[in-house]
């Protein structure tokens, strides 16, 4: 199983795919891949890079969690990309102007919660997306009033359609 974060070291986002491999890992940072045979213990981390062993001390109990390597304490935020993604969605939403929301996935549209006119605030449910058997409440991501519906009840979407406009 592929695990992607996005990791903020000594202030630089970088992306990260993990992916643990019969012997080792293999990591890709920011399209950059690499086989690592890591080993952990208590507090501290190794790994072996091709020929050079790098050891880093860890410590995960303070606010931010840092990593001192080779004397350096450097502070690390590890954000799971599908957090990072969402994060990036939700300051958008706070911006001035009319937000579309559309679907993530195709599907078929079970309820409309909303209407033109109503008022919504962020994270209220607006439209109830059948895919592959299970429901997904779509949820709105920002207060504010709806402009638009784009979608019917019984209707097919696709990834991407206009589902509601809110202002």
């Amino acid at each position: 199983m592929i695990r992607r974060y996005s990791v903020t070291v000594a202030g630089e986002k970088r992306a990260v795919e993990l992916e643990e491999l019969e012997q080792g890992w293999r990591v890709v940072v920011d399209g950059k891949e690499r086989h690592l045979d890591v080993r952990a213990g208590q507090g501290t981390l190794g790994w072996l890079d091709g020929t050079t062993v790098v050891q880093a001390a860890v410590d995960g109990a303070l606010p931010r969690p840092t990593v001192t390597l080779r004397r350096q304490v450097i502070p690390v935020e590890i954000a799971d990309a599908r957090e990072a993604i969402a994060a990036v969605v939700k300051d958008r939403a706070r911006s001035a102007g009319p937000v579309t929301v559309r679907a993530p996935i195709p599907g078929r549209v079970v309820r409309l919660l909303v209407k033109p006119g109503d008022a919504v605030t962020s994270g209220k449910g607006m439209v109830v997306l059948e895919a592959m058997k299970m429901e997904n409440e779509i949820r709105s991501p920002r207060d504010g009033v709806v402009k638009s519906v784009g979608c019917a009840e019984g209707a097919a979407v696709e990834a991407g359609q206009a589902l509601v406009v809110v202002e």
